[in-house]
């Protein structure tokens, strides 16, 4: 396949950088390709076809909702007990 149809086949980059491996294997890029991705801390890597494939995958919207309740001093604990509270219909025990 040439480089042509090759391009033609993925969404054109708006701008190309440069990406740096590191001694320890890690792809370093500028901070400019990540700002496209806010919020992002997982990629999906594809390899094929002599590229390198990142997708941005969407946090988990649970570890979201741990990481407050953790700043907010909820535990596990408090979150079972609020749970077996509504069962019981939200009544006074």
């Amino acid at each position: 396949m040439d480089k042509l149809s090759t391009s033609q086949s993925v969404r054109p980059a708006t701008r190309e950088v440069l990406g740096i491996l590191t001694a320890s294997n890690q792809l370093t890029t500028t901070d400019e390709v990540f700002a496209n991705f806010p919020g992002v801390k997982y990629f999906e890597v594809v390899v094929g076809e002599g590229k390198i494939v990142l997708t941005p995958i969407c946090p988990d919207p649970l570890e979201d909702v741990w990481e407050q309740t953790s700043r907010l001093g909820i535990t596990e604990q408090d979150v079972e007990d609020a749970v077996a509270w509504a069962r019981k219909g939200g009544r006074q025990t």
